[in-house]
């Protein structure tokens, strides 16, 4: 849990809360992990059914409201740009 909390910049008693909150809505669990003592956070099969559904929504708001209004160069310039983010981003947890 401190490396999800350092990964998130949050501190260990407010990611805490968070998961608290979201366990009690239904949406991660616990999994102690004997002998290591360790906890593992898991999303339930409710969580993934809000998230898979969230995705749907989040897809036709993107493609109504921002790439109907984009020309063919303004996506593939878009396309480039999210790629560079995805590569900086996988660049900076290897190293």
């Amino acid at each position: 849990m401190k490396s999800l909390a350092v990964k998130l910049n949050w501190s260990a008693s407010r990611l805490s809360h968070q998961l608290k909150r979201m366990e009690a809505r239904g949406l991660v669990e616990r999994v102690y992990e004997e002998g290591t003592g360790l906890v593992t956070m898991s999303v339930t099969p409710r969580a993934e059914q809000i998230m898979k559904d969230a995705r749907a929504v989040h897809a036709e708001a993107v493609r109504r409201y921002f790439l109907s209004i984009t020309s063919d160069e303004e996506q593939e310039f878009i396309i480039n740009l999210a790629n560079r983010v995805v590569d900086a981003q996988l660049s900076s947890e290897q190293g």
